[in-house]
């Protein structure tokens, strides 16, 4: 199976998409396989650092402040997209891909739209509990939508959806014991907590003043 893989801004469009390459080699099902994103965003130096090919179309995101510069700047992406949606088209003809997947980030729109309108087989996958801008829009065109969370369904046509979780759980599923926490002069032996949170909850946390919490945010 020939597939083009599409997702880049931030590491949680980039890394899901890298687990579901990762796993489709390690099931034998990948004959070839290329990831576009755009040069400037951090898929650039990831990507080609696991040995992928890479290519690339130009793109930028829309401002969600409407005023004078933001409306001016907004035309501009639109010319922009339109643009980037031609080039996905020429990548897309040139490789022959068998299925195109998305999995966020505004370089995933135009790529996963030029795909639908060149009826390439489409899948998103939206790994969040809360859809985000892009694969709302792309949910209207593709064939599939691959979920994580049961509640981010209603942000889909019902019939395209599919739960299918994160491909990055496959990769800590696999994970043997080790004593790598003595790397960070942690007892492995010991049982301990890790607690994740967005930069939006780090804002929250500095502004209340949570325990101990203020120090870990602003390191």
């Amino acid at each position: 199976m020939r597939i083009i893989v599409s997702g880049g801004g931030t590491g949680g469009h980039i890394y899901p998409a890298l687990a579901l390459i990762d796993r489709l080699k390690e099931r034998d099902l990948l004959d070839d396989v290329l990831y576009v994103g755009t040069q400037r965003g951090l898929e650039s130096r990831i990507v080609p650092d696991h040995g992928i090919a890479f290519d690339t179309i130009e793109i930028e995101g829309f401002r969600r402040k409407l005023n004078w510069a933001g409306l001016k700047y907004n035309a501009h992406t639109v010319q922009l997209f339109l643009k980037s949606v031609g080039a996905a088209k020429q990548i897309l003809r040139k490789f022959r891909p068998d299925v195109v997947v998305g999995t966020g980030g505004y370089v995933s729109a135009a790529t996963l739209y030029a795909a639908a309108r060149l009826h390439i087989p489409t899948v998103i996958h939206e790994s969040n509990s809360v859809a985000g801008v892009t694969n709302k829009f792309l949910g209207h065109f593709v064939d599939k939508v691959a979920i994580s969370f049961p509640e981010v369904a209603r942000d889909f046509p019902r019939a395209k959806v599919v739960i299918t979780g994160n491909p990055r759980a496959q990769q800590v599923a696999g994970l043997a014991p080790n004593d790598r926490l003595a790397d960070f002069g942690l007892d492995p032996k010991k049982t301990h907590r890790a607690d994740f949170w967005g930069f939006a909850w780090c804002t929250h946390a500095q502004q209340s003043r949570v325990g101990g919490l203020t120090d870990l945010c602003t390191e």
